[in-house]
Parts: C-alpha cells; structure tokens; sequence
C-alpha cells in the first residue's frame, strides 16, 4: 500500500495546470477565494438534461467525531520517498467521519489531507479555502480553451519551461521532462480502490458544487468520466516539441496544438513518458467510476 490514496482528484487537478507551470516565471496570486468568487457556468440555451450514466452509491453513514490532527512536527521538504511507505491511510469506514455541509467543508478535507501529507504544510501545496468548489471548477473546465489561475485548488509549481534555442522558435527540452518525475511517480503509486473509496464519501459535496456551477439537471461523476476521456485523447507528440514565446508565455508553434483545450495541451507538455504513465493511470480510475454501483451491488450479500 501506498501512502498516496487522496491524490486521485489531485492526479486531474495537477494535469488540468495547478501543478505544471508553463509561464517563464511564476507570480504570486491570492490564494483566498471567497465562496462568491467560484462562477457559475452558463449551460447551453439547447442543454438538455441527461440521464445518469455512471452513478455513485450512497455513502455509508459516518459519524463525528472528525479524526486527531497528526501531531506537529519537523516539516520537510516533499519527496517521493514520503509517499513509499507501507502503511496506507485509512479509508472512510474506518475513520468515521461524517459527509459536512459544502460550506463547511474545508475543515474536513483538511483533516484527511493530512493524514496523507503528514510531514507537510497543506498551504503550501493545497489552496484549501472553497477546495471543493475549486476541484469542481477546475475539472469541469479542463476541456476548455483556459483554466483560471486564481480557480485551482493546488499551488503553482515551482519553476519553469525548460527550453532551448535561439529566436522566435525554441523546444522544450528533453530534461524538462524531470520536472514532473517526482509528480508522476507520486501518481503511478496511487492506491486506485481508496482514492475511490474517499471519492465516493464526499460525493455529496462534488454534486453540490457541480450543481451551483450551473448545471442543476447534470451529474459530476458523469462529467469526470467526460473529462478523464478528453484527457486520453490528447496526441501523442513527437518530440522535441517547438514553442514560441507570446508575452511572459509559451505557446505551441504548430496551430493544431495550441487550438487544443488546456487539458491536452498540458499532458502534451508534460512529456510522451510521462504523459504515458498518467494516461494509464487515468483509465484505471475510469475503469473504477463506471462500475461503481454494480461493484457495491456486487459486495452486497
């Protein structure tokens, strides 16, 4: 087991831009969000409302109290090596903690995030205020032409693009790849059925959140399985893969890729190698949301 089960809404966060930076430098941005601020989207004139394709069983009753936060410590520097230890975190039967009101919630992510980062200070890897809200948003807008900054519910990554060449046209390097190893390992080792396992529990609080975005008749674990999808369609690039400089920005010198969503874009930035991996790990955890109900009819006696 792995220690690394949460990350499963992380793995779509950080592909849909919150982890890899693309700018040449980063600025800083405020990372308070208030409840206000999370925008709804307006739904098509002709939306229609859809049936339910892959629904998410009702969660099992939990009772409070909320787990002891992890006793502070030393903080270290975050590294692979934290995420291969052989104890996992508990899952939500065994920590009994009940599903909270949205606007109420942030405290309760907390609680779980740490027991998953317990070496680590959460604001500097997490935007925790409205986290829900910022999840939702971000993945309903990845298969968009643009992800707002200031929306993502985890921090900017240090650094930025590894290029090389002279001019208006540059390639990004094969050593910009490095940048995301730690990243993509983290992902690779992620414990599929707990990170459901938790997913399901809070679904409650990402259907809401879905809802008031603007989408009253649609179901977000639907709309995750859409986007997991626009994901995997993302070409595969031959490398070294040509940008050109636009303002304090890289953009794509091939049109056919910079007309792509922010979503593909960004796997493509990745790295074919690294890309690879995500994309597998991706349709492991969409082999688990569109079974979800026959799995728990399945263990029921």
């Amino acid at each position: 087991m792995k220690r690394t089960t949460f990350i499963f809404l992380i793995l779509i966060i950080a592909v849909g831009g919150g982890y890899f930076a693309w700018q040449f430098g980063k600025s800083g941005q405020d990372s308070i969000l208030s409840s206000e601020q999370i925008p709804p989207i307006d739904t098509a004139p002709d939306s229609e409302p859809s049936n339910v394709r892959y629904p998410v069983p009702e969660p099992s009753p939990s009772a409070p109290p909320p787990p002891e936060k992890p006793a502070s410590g030393s903080v270290v520097e975050p590294g692979p090596s934290q995420f291969e230890e052989d104890s996992a975190p508990p899952g939500p039967d065994e920590l009994q903690i009940a599903v909270p009101d949205l606007n109420k919630s942030d405290e309760a992510l907390r609680s779980i995030l740490a027991r998953f980062f317990p070496r680590q200070k959460l604001g500097e890897l997490f935007r925790l205020d409205n986290f829900v809200k910022r999840i939702v948003v971000t993945v309903d807008m990845l298969p968009h032409k643009k992800v707002p900054p200031r929306l993502l519910p985890y921090q900017p990554a240090p650094g930025s693009l590894a290029v090389e060449g002279q001019g208006e046209i540059r390639y990004i390097t094969a050593q910009n790849s490095w940048r995301y190893r730690s990243f993509v390992k983290l992902v690779d080792a992620v414990d599929t059925q707990k990170a459901v396992d938790w997913y399901v529990h809070f679904y409650p609080l990402f259907q809401e959140a879905y809802q008031n975005l603007g989408y009253p008749d649609r179901y977000f674990n639907d709309r995750l399985v859409d986007v997991i999808d626009h994901l995997l369609q993302a070409p595969e690039v031959d490398e070294p893969i040509a940008v050109k400089q636009h303002v304090v920005q890289y953009r794509f010198a091939d049109p056919e890729l910079e007309a792509l969503s922010a979503g593909q874009k960004l796997m493509i930035r990745i790295g074919n190698e690294n890309s690879r991996l995500i994309k597998s790990k991706l349709r492991a955890f969409r082999k688990q949301l569109t079974s979800l109900n026959q799995s728990r009819e399945t263990s029921t006696p």
